[in-house]
């Protein structure tokens, strides 16, 4: 028996075997949960590329690159509408609809990162749409709270995904994690999915509205370790 026996789930957002969903499925998946997974609508029917993809597992929709790697003050309208809706509201709509069934144990995880706290040059406005879901969460949890239904995020440091591919300077993002962490070192994949796993799971049935960090300590640092004084 595994911490998710007879428990099904339904998994969003997975772009490839590098997502950090998918980590996180394939943990569920060892504790015996039984999922469902969506996938973005084909432009042509006849050639279903976006099913086979996340079938071959078993992208997320994102906005204009320009307006993720731009300024914040430099975004387009329609850029920020679209980041917004993609980060935000998509998890308010599924709350909506999966309240019923997530009654009366159920529990949703979303996937925010520590831009959303703080200013991390090159996030951008992503950090905005961050922000903005950490507080959903927080809001979603008291609402939903009194059914039984638990509502959490994980910030993880930084990985090699699909989507960090547009976050401008990401290697130079990797040294510094590496170097200002309390652990000297960057996270690894299985260390997020062991997080999202356990927030999930019965285990953390008193735990709601919380945003837990997977950074090697990294959001807790206010400058340098001693060790690199006069070396920056």
């Amino acid at each position: 028996m595994g911490l998710f026996s007879g428990k099904k789930g339904l998994i969003f957002g997975i772009a490839n075997d590098h997502s950090i969903a998918w980590a996180i499925t394939e943990k569920l998946h060892a504790e015996g949960a039984e999922m469902g997974f969506t996938h973005l609508p084909d432009k042509d029917p006849e050639r279903p590329r976006m099913e086979r993809r996340v079938r071959k597992l078993v992208e997320p929709l994102g906005a204009k690159l320009e307006d993720l790697q731009g300024p914040v003050y430099n975004v387009s309208r329609d850029g920020f509408k679209l980041s917004m809706e993609i980060s935000v509201y998509s998890l308010i709509t599924i709350a909506r609809r999966a309240r019923e069934a997530l009654k009366p144990t159920g529990s949703l995880l979303s996937l925010t990162y520590l831009g959303g706290e703080t200013v991390i040059p090159g996030y951008n406005v992503m950090g905005i749409c961050k922000a903005a879901l950490e507080s959903s969460v927080r809001y979603l949890a008291n609402e939903l709270g009194q059914t039984g239904i638990r509502v959490n995020a994980l910030s993880a440091g930084p990985l090699k995904t699909l989507s960090s591919s547009a976050v401008g300077e990401f290697d130079q993002m990797l040294k510094l994690y590496t170097a200002f962490s309390p652990l000297r070192r960057n996270i690894t994949p299985e260390e997020v999915a062991n997080a999202g796993m356990y927030l999930l799971s019965d285990l953390a049935g008193g735990i709601t509205g919380e945003t837990l960090h997977v950074d090697a300590g990294y959001h807790i640092m206010g400058g340098p370790p001693a060790e690199l004084h006069g070396k920056l």
